[in-house]
């Protein structure tokens, strides 16, 4: 039994090195500062089945949104680059309200494709919509 005592002082000088060492590699670890960007002004496209929206002119609300987006600092700055050089449409972000059926009004939810870097942080869920035949 006191030979094990013996080796106790010496298991915890390397069990305290040991977390002093991973301390030390977490802390140095690099962290994004994210931040946060709307953009004003996105168009939201029609998409659903082709049969449908070659039979029915869709009439639907929102057909512009606000998106705030969060991202790396470095993702916002390259999006509020694309935004200077041509505005909601060139940044990347795409809405999309999808019509998946042939009801004459109905809901929906839109849905979001973002640039890689970037996440949805506020938008608008849902859009109504109506369907009207085309002539």
């Amino acid at each position: 039994m006191f030979e094990r005592l013996k080796s106790l002082p010496l298991t915890i000088l390397l069990t305290i090195l040991i977390w002093m060492y991973a301390e030390a590699q977490s802390s140095h670890a690099p962290r994004l500062e994210e931040t946060s960007w709307t953009i004003r002004d996105v168009p939201v496209l029609v998409s659903g089945p082709q049969a449908v929206l070659e039979q029915y002119k869709v009439d639907f609300e929102p057909k512009f949104i606000s998106v705030t987006v969060t991202g790396s600092s470095s993702s916002i700055g390259l999006l509020r680059d694309r935004l200077d050089k041509g505005g909601a449409a060139a940044s990347g972000i795409r809405a999309y309200a999808d019509i998946s059926s042939q009801d004459r009004e109905g809901s929906g939810r839109i849905r979001y494709v973002f640039p890689e870097g970037l996440s949805r942080s506020e938008a608008p869920d849902s859009f109504s919509y109506k369907l009207q035949e085309r002539k």
